[in-house]
């Protein structure tokens, strides 16, 4: 764990590797949605009154059209829509080219002046629920793109463009490596990816940040003078790495019990979110601190392992 950047050539192969794969294979199938995401269906017919045998009325000549063209559902329910009320249908595949819409509400608003003789108006619409979940990953992308934004000028502030450009590149692979695992492993992604989009950003950000700031503090004092940033990056990573792994073993955990007691693809989410949030920042924190911050040329320091090597030379030349 102290020579991270040491196999910042193997992390980076790994990574590109796994994300590659995952997202050649979301880019084909995208997220497993499984049967809640399922392209589904709805017929909403709504009377702008709510009245007892107003809505007895409409469902009797709702089901009766929907009979005669042989569309057959697989539930309804009724829900209170202002002063009027609504009757849902739901359906697992696309018929509305069986229904005309115009002549279903004349049907109905017919049978309920018949049953009532009141003249009321029945609007009648055919939705495909899935755009809705298709917004709401919308909405999670951008509030992983806020978060990432916000840490990254967090880091501008506190550990200048070094932490922000580690901030910037970490967040964005540890979100990347996750969508591309749970795309590629096709587990049952549900509405707790995003949760798990989010978790995962900010994960990583909370290693990063503290990563940079152990080893901007060890750049700050002058028995470091001599050392690179290369090895200051290592220590400030030997420090964090810890508490990342035991947060992924309590995710580890966690998701055991997530997949016990409510859903085995959430466990199994979570438990993706620790592993990736601890590797990138192990991986790529503190080296791309340490690449930013020798751009500046005036640490020319060497590593622990190049000390090493002086020294034993050194002893070596004494000896003989």
């Amino acid at each position: 764990m102290k020579n991270s950047t040491k196999f910042v050539k193997i992390f980076a192969i790994i990574t590109v590797v796994l994300i590659a794969a995952g997202f050649a294979l979301f880019g084909v199938f995208g997220f497993n949605q499984d049967v809640n995401y399922k392209q589904s269906f709805e017929l909403n017919v709504t009377l702008e009154e709510s009245i007892g045998e107003s809505a007895d009325a409409m469902k009797t000549a709702a089901d009766a059209y929907l009979a005669e063209r042989g569309v057959t559902h697989s539930k309804y329910a009724f829900q209170q829509a202002g002063d009027g009320k609504t009757l849902i249908y739901k359906f697992e595949t696309d018929v509305s080219s069986s229904i005309d819409l115009s002549v279903m509400a004349d049907k109905i608003e017919t049978a309920v002046k018949e049953k009532t003789s009141i003249d009321l108006e029945a609007t009648v619409k055919f939705f495909d629920v899935t755009t809705n979940h298709y917004n709401q990953k919308l909405l999670v992308l951008a509030g992983v793109a806020i978060i990432i934004v916000v840490l990254f000028v967090y880091e501008i502030f506190t550990h200048k463009l070094a932490g922000a450009v580690s901030m910037l590149v970490g967040t964005v692979i540890s979100v990347l490596l996750y969508m591309a695992l749970v795309g590629g492993t096709r587990i049952f992604a549900g509405d707790f990816v995003g949760v798990g989009m989010l978790l995962t950003a900010t994960l990583t950000g909370a290693y990063i940040a503290a990563i940079t700031a152990h080893a901007n503090d060890a750049v700050k004092n002058v028995g470091n003078d001599k050392r690179s940033y290369f090895d200051l990056a290592n220590e400030g990573t030997a420090k964090v790495t810890p508490y990342a792994l035991g947060v992924a073993g309590l995710a580890l955990l966690a998701g055991i019990a997530l997949s016990l007691l409510v859903s085995a693809s959430a466990g199994i989410q979570l438990v993706i979110t620790g592993v990736v949030s601890a590797f990138t920042a192990y991986a790529f924190g503190g080296f791309m601190w340490a690449v930013v911050k020798n751009t500046d040329g005036k640490r020319k320091g060497k590593t622990a392992e190049q000390e090493t090597e002086v020294k034993e030379i050194e002893t070596a030349e004494e000896n003989a």
